[in-house]
């Protein structure tokens, strides 16, 4: 029965749920960095930030600091919401 769950009538005969998008958005995301090909972390970052702010977000994490420690930064690709790509030397 409906009524030990706190509603009326059968379970059966109960509406199915509405579906509402807002309940499955993220707002954070867990982007994974590669450097030089090789996963070599992650960091959370705003979802839909723009390619300068995760960048920054990548480039002041301490682990990815202490990857990079020595090499040069060449080049930064951000793919929005789902990888950071560095290329290092």
């Amino acid at each position: 029965m409906l009524a030990k769950a706190g509603g009326e009538g059968l379970v059966c005969e109960a509406p199915w749920p509405e579906w509402d998008e807002t309940l499955i958005a993220e707002d954070e995301k867990l982007l994974p960095v590669q450097i030089n090909g090789k996963r070599r972390g992650e960091v959370r970052a705003p979802a839909g930030a723009s390619a300068s702010a995760v960048e920054e977000i990548v480039l002041r994490d301490p682990d990815i600091l202490r990857r990079l420690e020595g090499m040069t930064v060449r080049k930064v690709v951000v793919v929005q919401d789902r990888i950071v790509n560095l290329v290092a030397g």
